[in-house]
């Protein structure tokens, strides 16, 4: 193969991978079947779990916070992008409650003590299957 080029790439990543697949199309040009052929299939398994003490305080404080956009008393184009920030509050307490600014966590910042694990239901089961 021959290739001719008067400009230099750009630092474009997707301008060095059209010229490595050019130049060499064998290596550049897999397929994940190709790479592995003995992964196992793929297996999911959904595990329900209850939010904590302290998490159900923040779940429910962010409802209780924003209860117009909650029963569809604002505007329709406000509402929503209120809702939408509240579900994106929500997740943050689904996910963590440390996530928030003004939880109380006992000790210094950045502790990695038995509490972090304790204030979260994905914690607690990640833990109890990790050991």
């Amino acid at each position: 193969r021959l290739l001719i080029t008067e400009t230099p790439l750009q630092n474009n990543l997707k301008e060095l991978f059209v010229l490595l697949n050019f130049i060499c199309p064998e290596i550049f040009r897999r397929v994940k079947s190709d790479v592995e052929k003995n992964f196992l299939p793929k297996k999911e398994l959904n595990i329900y779990i209850g939010l904590t003490e302290m998490q159900r305080k923040w779940y429910c404080s962010v409802l209780e916070k924003d209860i117009d956009a909650v029963n569809g008393l604002t505007g329709k184009k406000k509402g929503k992008t209120r809702l939408m920030n509240m579900v994106m509050q929500l997740r943050k307490v689904t996910c963590h409650p440390y996530l928030f600014n003004g939880t109380v966590q006992p000790g210094p910042p950045y502790t990695t003590d038995e509490h972090l694990i304790q204030n979260s239901g994905k914690m607690i089961i990640l833990d109890k299957l990790l050991k």
